[in-house]
């Protein structure tokens, strides 16, 4: 089974909806996947950004789409004592990469970091209702591996934001949340496949085969978009993402 994770197209910088820069990457992504791909299942998030692209999408690859709440932006913040950073997708590494608590998967959740916020409440939602859309379609989750109850290879599509899409990669990777949430890039409109990967049967892993590809763009530099980056080279100043 693979799970095609699409983050919303490019979105206008002073509202919450596509930009129409947005909607002609969103169009040839359509394209590409109805070219490449047989999406038998489409969820998406149910935000403006989420819905928009979606709708874009499914436009043509003319499917059911099943809306869910836990798939729209994970826009939970840090504790306020942390007047540098607001989200934890710029948290500054100064503040955990050197600590090995941050940077293990469960035990990032029970930090003092996060004592003070709805992060780990939130994380954990997400985890779950990840787990029972993976079980409804033949797969349960066992510790830190998924077990097999009905092998096969569907290709569901689910259409969502940045960081709930590093959220659920970091529970497929069992990884810390903040490493995925600052160290993945994938741009807008932009597609991450992962898929199941059975050694031996009944064991699951589910394995990265593209991260961030923006294949349906090639060739179109000008639809390339760095939204959500950090600063190459730090120019000082408050700096929160292109």
């Amino acid at each position: 089974m693979k799970l095609i994770f699409v983050r919303h197209g490019e979105p206008l910088k002073d509202d919450y909806g596509i930009a129409a820069m947005g909607k002609e990457e969103l169009k040839l992504l359509a394209k590409y996947l109805e070219e490449n791909c047989k999406i038998d299942q489409v969820y998406a998030g149910t935000s403006q950004r989420a819905s928009e692209s979606v709708a874009i999408l499914n436009s043509v690859i003319d499917k059911e789409v099943t809306y869910c709440d836990w798939l729209s932006e994970f826009k939970h913040k840090l504790p306020k004592e942390y007047t540098d950073c607001e989200f934890p997708w710029e948290f500054p590494p100064e503040y955990w990469v050197n600590c090995n608590q941050m940077l293990d998967y469960r035990l990032v959740l029970q930090s003092e970091t996060f004592e003070n916020s709805d992060i780990p409440h939130n994380t954990k939602y997400v985890w779950d209702e990840l787990d029972k859309l993976i079980e409804k379609n033949g797969y349960t989750r066992v510790g830190n591996l998924y077990e097999t109850v009905n092998p096969n290879k569907k290709e569901i599509l689910i259409v969502t934001h940045f960081a709930t899409m590093a959220i659920m990669l970091a529970h497929l990777w069992n990884v810390s949340i903040l490493v995925t949430l600052n160290m993945l890039f994938m741009a807008p409109s932009s597609y991450t496949v992962v898929s199941t990967e059975e050694i031996h049967k009944g064991k699951v892993v589910f394995r990265c085969l593209e991260l961030g590809s923006t294949k349906h763009l090639y060739g179109r530099n000008d639809l390339l978009s760095e939204y959500g980056r950090q600063a190459e080279i730090y120019e000082g100043g408050e700096y929160h993402g292109k």
